[in-house]
């Protein structure tokens, strides 16, 4: 159990769940669960989502392709502006899109504000997951690998 909480062969003890560090760590885990279940679920919830819009299947599922497309086009040139700019500059924003892109699903009862809500929230986890890696890398020097891990769980 100690392994867990600090780097065991280094001479400074960098801990993953405590001070600045750990509760930076615990934010960008709760928006990676975040962001990433709700990309996640919409698959599964297309047959109520196309009951509930009155779209075909086609629709459905290009919509969800596009949102993927999106979140690939961003990755990129986004980790490229994360080393340019500050972090935090492109994290807060990131989240920010996210969140509005599930309140747009949420509250939007037709396809075309649904659709709008989809491609923000690719746009969002595009561009939120390269600065979120980069951000816990720069964070944690010994224990990347576990802090990266206890991320992604």
């Amino acid at each position: 159990i100690n392994l867990l909480w600090m780097h065991s062969t280094s001479n400074e003890s960098e801990q993953i769940f405590g001070g600045y560090e750990g509760r930076l760590l615990g934010l960008l885990s709760l928006a990676t669960l975040s962001g990433n279940g709700a990309q996640l679920l919409l698959a599964p919830l297309l047959p109520e989502i196309i009951n509930d819009l009155g779209i075909s299947s086609t629709a459905a599922g290009s919509g969800l392709a596009l949102m993927w497309m999106f979140t690939a086009a961003f990755h990129f040139p986004c980790g490229r502006f994360s080393d340019a700019l500050t972090r935090k500059s492109l994290l807060v924003p990131s989240i920010g899109l996210m969140l509005i892109g599930l309140m747009s699903i949420l509250v939007f009862v037709n396809s075309l504000g649904s659709l709008f809500g989809i491609i923000i929230l690719g746009i969002g986890a595009g561009i939120y997951t390269p600065v979120a890696f980069a951000q816990i890398s720069d964070l944690y020097v010994h224990r990347r690998g576990l802090a990266l891990g206890i991320n992604t769980a």
